[in-house]
């Protein structure tokens, strides 16, 4: 896009009344639009939808914009990003406006498209009364990584989500349980936690192993965070449960009967979700790595890994997958031991 269209979008942006300058806008497209103009309109349109749908869901500058930018939608010679974008603000500026949403759903591309627009076409539906189209778009939502917390937790689709077709589609997406496997994990995840101990230790830092733990007291933790351990952290909780490291007990079942850590990675994670971070909702923390923003997860779907289920270590914004457990207790004794 060119410095001029930049600095079209900026000004009608910064101006009093910028609805009327992206009327402006739109009335200079006659016939076939160009792609700089289309590109130009639709960024305009997209980063005022972003700005009214917050502070106007379903107001009179929201159904100004969405109108004019159905209007021009057939003379655009692109469906690409920008395109699904825009949809994707539009139909979480719309609220609840049958009308619109049959016109803009219409237009949402009947192939993979990414998670939040999927998710916003399902909370559109759910508030246009559309149930079958919901479940379509709640389904491709899950399918691109959203998780079935996210999809309950949120306010458009929360009543929606209690329904029974949507109950059991949410349910067909849940993390499942994983069979307790221990004895073929010990071995390699003592070796890789004497590996990850050893570097720390050679700088004068006290490392304390924790004694074992029951399979039952395992479970008992799994139970209370509703969640389902993997069998390579299972096989380290029975090696030693917690591992003391400057003056934090990390790796253990302590974690899990509440407290600051627990907390902080809900925090965390909430926080990632908010800022658009696609899976992590279904993860659960492992290990602080000393920082607020760091974190060893497991994610037992995959979704914001990529692929399938396992560890991801968080830096702030960075995600690094890991293999398994042992991967990550060598990464943390190649890295942490400062």
């Amino acid at each position: 896009m060119s410095t001029t269209k930049r600095d079209q979008i900026l000004d009608i942006l910064q101006s009093a009344r910028p609805v009327g300058g992206f009327t402006k806008m739109a009335n200079g497209l006659v016939g076939r639009i160009g792609k700089e103009d289309a590109e130009a309109f639709l960024s305009c349109a997209t980063l005022l939808l972003a700005r009214f749908g917050t502070q106007a869901r379903g107001g009179r500058e929201v159904h100004e914009i969405v109108d004019l930018m159905i209007s021009r939608w057939s003379a655009l010679p692109q469906r690409g990003f920008h395109a699904e974008e825009l949809l994707r603000n539009a139909l979480a500026a719309i609220g609840k406006d049958p009308a619109r949403y049959a016109t803009l759903s219409a237009k949402v591309p009947k192939g993979k498209i990414e998670a939040q627009l999927a998710f916003n076409l399902a909370c559109a539906a759910a508030l246009a009364g559309d149930e079958k189209g919901m479940l379509v778009a709640m389904e491709r939502a899950l399918k691109a990584g959203v998780s079935p917390k996210q999809v309950e937790g949120d306010d458009d689709l929360r009543k929606a989500s209690t329904r029974p077709k949507a109950k059991r589609l949410l349910a067909s997406f849940a993390p499942k349980p994983i069979p307790v496997a221990v004895k073929p994990h010990l071995a390699a995840v003592k070796r890789a936690l004497a590996v990850a101990v050893r570097p720390f230790e050679k700088r004068g830092h006290t490392v304390k192993l924790g004694k074992p733990t029951t399979l039952a007291r395992i479970a008992a933790a799994e139970k209370k965070a509703k969640v389902s351990f993997p069998n390579d952290y299972r096989a380290l909780l029975t090696l030693h449960d917690g591992v003391k490291l400057y003056d934090n007990v990390i790796l253990g079942t302590g974690d899990w009967a509440g407290g600051k850590v627990l907390a902080s990675s809900r925090r965390f994670i909430d926080d990632s979700v908010a800022y658009g971070a696609t899976g992590l909702d279904d993860c659960f923390p492992i290990a602080n790595l000393g920082q607020p923003n760091d974190w060893l997860l497991y994610d037992p779907r995959g979704a914001a890994r990529g692929g399938k289920p396992g560890y991801l270590i968080l830096l702030n914004a960075d995600e690094l997958p890991m293999k398994n457990l042992v991967a990550a207790l060598e990464w943390m004794g190649k890295v942490y031991s400062f």
